[in-house]
């Protein structure tokens, strides 16, 4: 069949749709002057009341409508018929359904910087857009996340319009399809099919509450709990009996929140708690629940409230919390932010990332040189000099009393010799035992002017050698410079960083590998949203209950974490699994090499900071040193030339000690040459 736009002209469009759903199928139109719209072309031809209402939608056109949604601006004619065969539309073109913005999986990855406010906002324009069309009188009907796209603005668009409930004359066009876990509960209580049932503006907000929910709380459905009655309810049956997981009497409702969950009067104000508290009750249901002004006030007053983490830049909280709920959270295992510290708290590392490669790691021949260096001299004994005693003189000429007092000792020597050999000659038995009494008594003579200088010099001597001594040890504690040996310390520890880093830094890579194969698996599996998958049975109600227990991507998918959740027996369980196998099956892992490509970049980064430090620290050790060495070595030769004298003084006095000792035949050289004693 050859397909028109009004017009007459021949549509053309592209060879595959670009997507597929239970009605028919949309393509891109390939017309010349038709860019960006696209053409939803139905798998049989609709209904008389279809086609009125697609015509009757025509003349409600505005731009306020194409502006706040995906609205017909075209029909399309099937040319063997006459018949409306589907209808054109502008793209929503750059922009992502939804549920992606709720998923925390989903943010980490395509919006790193996101916050609890960017949240908020979007919220706030999710609420806008329903404002926009309840206030042309229009009901959106099948209110679920699959029917909401967000363009990179952040402004929330409307699409699959063609379901919308809305009035045209005395005509009527309901909303014939509905999700029954984003139903509100008085139309599933009615037990009529969708197509029966006359929607109101307050059913709508109850899907809108419910839309808010899931953004503003990680993709929980307000729903999805722990049944405390008997066997598996689902998710529809808890919104027909008003079930509120979080409401203040949930415990009495008979549905407690599931575990790892978040209850909005943890995050949330009061003013927003209270608002969900309305809508997910039967007091929203009599009374009304929460119009789109009225969440606008209401998430501007939270955005106002707000208070940035100083851990984590990404964590933005209620000021009236007192801490920040999201560490909070993140201690418990549940991160919804990805952590971001500020540039001043990370350092700025992208120029040194770029120039910065794993052989600069090793040290450079500038600093092996100037360690070795400082290493060799600190290596080096430095001995006590030996100090060489030259032309060693008595300090003090002989005075003429001194003279004489030795003149008499030796001649009192001679005499008593001499008497003892006489009385040897004499050969008389009898007085033998006298001659070592004369020699002794003769050789132990000494004048007193003589015992005198000797005792004078010995005390000199003896002071002088304590001097000596206290000379010694600064010399010793020179040599040993405790600055000099601290900074030789600083200099081995800086040296020893430098020199074993790229051994680290390779050990680091090895030892990382099996944990980076694992995490290249998980965060393929993370990329792969429960939500946008076509799984058996698994539709966005019960995607919704996953994820209120944390269970959103294949990456989370187990039995173990599947078990006991409302609702996911074998059946589901096992079409879950076999999901997540088909994905492993898919899989293709990166070789060592780009895995260790892609982790290089944050390792050399941290080894970076690592080696200027250590670099730093060893240059300003080597200056230390050089600074300190240069010092000691001008009090050391001061300190030597002290030693020295003090032992040149001492030679001195000693050699006076001597002088005093020695026979007059020393003294009287050529006058007493006999006086040997």
């Amino acid at each position: 069949m050859a397909i028109v736009f009004s017009s007459g002209e021949r549509v053309r469009i592209s060879k595959s749709p670009i997507g597929v759903g239970g009605e028919g199928k949309v393509y891109r139109v390939a017309n010349e002057g038709r860019t960006g719209v696209i053409a939803k072309i139905y798998n049989k031809i609709p209904d008389r009341e279809r086609q009125e209402k697609l015509k009757a939608m025509l003349l409600l056109s505005s731009s306020t409508l194409l502006n706040a949604c995906a609205w017909p601006i075209d029909t399309l004619r099937d040319t063997s018929s006459g018949e409306i065969c589907g209808f054109t539309m502008n793209e929503v073109t750059e922009s992502e359904p939804l549920h992606h913005f709720y998923s925390p999986s989903w943010r980490m990855q395509n919006q790193p910087n996101a916050s609890w406010d960017t949240l908020l906002q979007l919220s706030s324009n999710l609420a806008a857009v329903f404002g926009v069309i309840h206030d042309l009188g229009i009901v959106v009907g099948d209110v679920n996340p699959n029917s909401l796209r967000v363009r990179k603005n952040g402004r929330v668009v409307l699409i699959d319009t063609d379901s919308f409930q809305l009035s045209h004359g005395s005509s009527l066009y309901r909303c014939r399809v509905g999700v029954p876990s984003f139903t509100a509960p008085e139309l599933l209580s009615t037990n009529k099919p969708f197509d029966l049932i006359k929607r109101s503006r307050n059913n709508d907000l109850f899907g809108l509450s419910l839309l808010l929910f899931h953004l503003l709380f990680m993709g929980r459905h307000p729903f999805a709990g722990v049944f405390s009655g008997q066997g598996d309810t689902p998710i529809e049956s808890h919104i027909k009996e008003f079930r509120y997981a979080y409401a203040v009497d949930h415990k009495q409702r008979g549905l407690l929140p599931p575990p790892l969950s978040i209850s909005p009067r943890l995050v949330a104000s009061t003013d927003i708690a209270n608002l969900f508290e309305n809508d997910f009750t039967q007091i929203g249901a009599v009374n009304g629940r929460t119009s789109p002004k009225e969440w606008h006030q209401a998430i501007h007053l939270q955005r106002k409230r707000l208070t940035k983490c100083h851990l984590n830049t990404n964590h933005l909280y209620d000021s009236s919390v007192g801490s920040c709920i999201w560490c909070a959270l993140e201690q418990k295992g549940l991160a919804f932010f990805l952590t971001r510290t500020s540039t001043i708290a990370s350092g700025n590392t992208s120029e040194s990332l770029v120039s910065f490669k794993p052989i600069n790691l090793l040290p450079t021949r500038s600093e092996e040189a100037a360690w070795k260096r400082i290493s060799s001299i600190a290596a080096e004994k430095t001995l006590m000099p030996q100090v060489a005693l030259t032309n060693v003189k008595p300090q003090f000429n002989l005075a003429e009393n001194e003279r004489a007092a030795i003149l008499r000792r030796s001649v009192l020597r001679f005499l008593s010799c001499t008497s003892a050999v006489l009385l040897l000659l004499l050969g008389q038995s009898s007085i033998f035992p006298l001659i070592p009494i004369i020699l002794c008594t003769a050789f132990a003579y000494s004048p007193s002017v003589i015992r005198k200088l000797i005792a004078k010099y010995k005390a000199e001597l003896i002071h002088l050698e304590a001097d000596l001594a206290t000379a010694k040890s600064n010399w010793n504690s020179l040599a040993n410079a405790s600055k000099c040996r601290q900074a030789l310390s600083k200099a081995n520890t800086a040296w020893t960083t430098i020199e074993s880093l790229k051994i680290q830094y390779d050990k680091e890579i090895d030892s990382r590998l099996s944990i980076l194969r694992q995490q290249h698996k998980e965060s393929y599996l993370r990329s792969w949203l429960i939500a946008d998958a076509s799984i058996s049975g698994i539709g966005p109600g019960r995607s919704s209950t996953l994820a209120s227990y944390g269970i959103e991507t294949a990456a989370e998918i187990s039995p173990g974490r599947l078990y006991g959740i409302n609702g996911f027996g074998p059946v589901l369980t096992s079409s879950l699994l076999a999901w997540k196998d088909a994905l492993l099956s898919q899989y293709r892992q990166p070789t060592d090499n780009q895995l260790v490509k892609n982790e290089e970049k944050s390792l050399l980064a941290k080894y970076m900071r690592i080696r200027r430090q250590a670099a730093a620290d060893l240059q300003t050790a080597i200056e230390t040193f050089d600074a300190g060495r240069k010092e000691t070595q001008r009090l050391l030769v001061k300190c030597e030339a002290q030693i020295a004298s003090y032992y040149q003084l001492a030679a001195s006095i000693k050699a006076d000690i001597n002088q005093l000792r020695k026979p007059a035949s020393f003294i009287f050289r050529d006058k007493y040459p006999y006086l040997i004693f």
